[in-house]
């Protein structure tokens, strides 16, 4: 999934509260991959860090800080970057009828 979201101006700790809605995930654990960039109205967007977040069955409703950090493999890998990001998730299991099967 991709999101963006609106951006928030001169602010040095932005605060979104926005809800991503909900993801399809066919299988724990997962891995959810979250980019922070800084829009620019004008020339390059500015990469500010990217973290993972882990999923899996035992956890159900959470709410963690992640620490932001370059993406590896790339040109960022060798610039300091660093940052903290809050994010709050819940997961709950829906029952897909399409996999059920009929005899």
């Amino acid at each position: 999934i991709n999101a963006e979201y609106m951006g928030i101006s001169n602010d040095l700790n932005p605060k979104w509260n926005q809800n991503l809605g909900n993801m399809e995930i066919h299988q724990l654990p997962a891995t959810v991959r979250i980019q922070v960039w800084d829009y620019d109205k004008l020339g390059q967007h500015d990469f500010l860090g990217e973290s993972f977040l882990y999923l899996n069955a035992a956890t159900s409703r959470t709410e963690c800080w992640l620490t932001l950090g370059p993406r590896k493999g790339t040109a960022d890998a060798n610039l300091f970057i660093t940052g903290n990001i809050n994010v709050a998730y819940s997961l709950t299991h829906i029952s897909d009828t399409r996999f059920t099967q009929v005899q």
